[in-house]
């Protein structure tokens, strides 16, 4: 499976959000913290490129363990353990890529806790976030839930796409969080037209996870 790295790890404090990849796992801050798209090189986005977006699912423990954070960097367990970059192909052919980073809001014991916060800020735990000495952070906890998050921070760096399309790929618990953004961007794209570059034209949910029962806090 995908390793996990210590390379993008923050402070004691709540970072969250779109990085975008180059080659080499080499990664650049989306959306600088007022909201503001950051300027990077066409090597990390370059708006007339065809897109993919990643959403990662559920971390628990990954706190503790310096704030470890998927990567695309893939360990070939039976080529010697080589380490491989499985988005080589995907920069080679002309794709931005990036990774939506919610590793301390899902890092939750209980799967359900972190599941809630992709729909609704009034789940089980709220929108509190792990720290890596276990305990929990609720300084400034987001107003929003984690897909609203990231739609408005998808809306911020993508503001002056061109591209071809945009595909969103969700993995396990992230297949929600994938589908939830999608929503909102759909609900988006329809009151406002001119931004239909904007439409995600895939959406690839991986090994899926969506718990069972009914959620209170969908109203």
């Amino acid at each position: 499976g995908f390793s996990s790295s210590g390379l993008y790890a923050v402070a004691d404090t709540l970072d969250y959000g779109f990085y975008w990849f180059s080659t080499n796992n080499q990664t650049a801050d989306a959306v600088a913290a007022n909201g503001t798209a950051n300027s990077v090189s066409t090597s990390f986005y370059d708006p007339s490129k065809p897109t993919v977006l990643y959403f990662h699912g559920w971390q628990k423990g990954t706190s503790a363990k310096n704030y470890s954070r998927e990567t695309f960097i893939y360990t070939d367990t039976t080529n010697g353990n080589a380490s491989v970059d499985t988005i080589a192909q995907w920069k080679a052919d002309g794709w931005n890529v990036a990774i939506f980073y919610w590793n301390q809001l899902a890092d939750e014991d209980e799967v359900k806790d972190a599941e809630a916060k992709i729909w609704s800020t009034s789940g089980p735990k709220g929108m509190r976030y792990r720290l890596s000495d276990g305990t929990y952070g609720t300084a400034n906890t987001p107003t929003k839930s984690v897909a609203a998050l990231a739609f408005d921070q998808y809306l911020a760096m993508m503001a002056n796409y061109t591209g071809s399309e945009v595909r969103f790929a969700g993995h396990s618990l992230g297949s929600q969080l994938a589908a939830n953004t999608a929503k909102l961007v759909s609900d988006y794209v329809a009151a406002n037209s001119a931004k239909i570059k904007l439409m995600p034209k895939r959406l690839e949910l991986m090994d899926p996870f969506f718990s069972k029962y009914g959620k209170y806090y969908l109203g």
